[in-house]
């Protein structure tokens, strides 16, 4: 959620390094042409969340750190389509302030 990221580091976030990707900016500058015809903007505001969706899972799996609360980070394996049984693309996880929070959602 970018609302619980502070604004002065905010633009270090996946989802803002994913919306800077050149590809992303096009399909998003089309999505927002009122010039073009509805069925032309739709399928580029679609185009530009998988774009942008595809670049969060790229970053996400080779940055060399990502930080992320217990849910964000729960969030982030499930959008890179990870599962419990599978090992976790992260090869060292520190948990901040773990006694805030439920063993299992420490091992999700």
């Amino acid at each position: 959620r970018r609302a619980s990221v502070s604004s002065s580091i905010q633009h270090r976030t996946i989802a803002a390094l994913a919306e800077r990707m050149p590809e992303a900016k096009r399909l998003r500058a089309q999505a927002g042409d009122v010039t073009l015809d509805s069925q032309t903007r739709q399928s580029a505001f679609y185009d530009a969340a998988k774009v942008t969706n595809d670049a969060c899972g790229d970053i996400a799996r080779t940055a060399p750190i990502v930080v992320a609360s217990c849910i964000g980070a729960q969030q982030l394996l499930a959008s890179l389509g990870e599962t419990k049984e599978e090992k976790s693309p992260f090869p060292i996880v520190v948990l901040d302030e773990a006694g805030q929070t439920t063993e299992p959602a420490l091992l999700t």
